[in-house]
């Protein structure tokens, strides 16, 4: 029941790319892989928790923080019917800070942190910047990349045949089809 959900076809207005990115792609991935939502709270929990810790992301921003990288990780998961390079870059980029973040906070939890000399400092603060730009750069060059081949299909069938439905890039195929067209009147 839950595959066979149509997927959101990109807008043509901004303002309208915007929910589509915002809402159409994650909600998407709710209704298509439920679990996965479950699973993602719970991250997004670990991950507002790590980020708050020592006062890097302070609320409101640990909270937006976690959200916004659970919503880019469902997003990828909804941009799944087109497995690129770059699917696989974003999703196993936002499964590895998922995990990093949970087992951080963890660890944090059972005062597993306290008391470390100051170079951690710097490994932490690397933690805290590193894993979210590289699931954020992945996850808009994966958007752009799937927007980009849904340009190009949309462009091979732009014109289409009156008799046969079948599209085509340019209106002179579409006449040259149209003389030996199988359903040609």
């Amino acid at each position: 029941m839950f595959t066979t959900l149509t997927f959101p076809k990109m807008p043509a207005q901004w303002h309208w790319k915007i929910w589509y990115m915002l809402v159409s792609l994650p909600w998407y991935a709710i209704r298509t892989y439920p679990p996965i939502f479950l699973i993602a709270s719970s991250a997004a929990y670990a991950s507002s928790q790590f980020a708050a810790h020592k006062g890097v992301f302070p609320a409101p921003f640990n909270v937006m923080q976690a959200i916004a990288f659970e919503w880019v990780y469902l997003g990828a998961i909804a941009l799944a019917s087109r497995k690129t390079l770059w699917f696989y870059a974003t999703v196993s980029a936002g499964a590895f800070t998922s995990m990093l973040y949970i087992f951080l906070h963890s660890a944090n939890v059972y005062g597993l942190l306290d008391g470390l000399p100051p170079v951690w400092l710097f490994v932490f603060a690397m933690v805290h910047a590193v894993p979210l730009v590289v699931v954020g750069l992945s996850y808009m060059v994966l958007f752009h990349v799937n927007a980009r081949a849904t340009h190009d299909e949309a462009a091979q069938t732009a014109h289409k045949c009156d008799w046969c439905n079948r599209g085509f890039k340019s209106p002179s195929a579409v006449n040259a089809h149209k003389q030996f067209c199988p359903k040609k009147p």
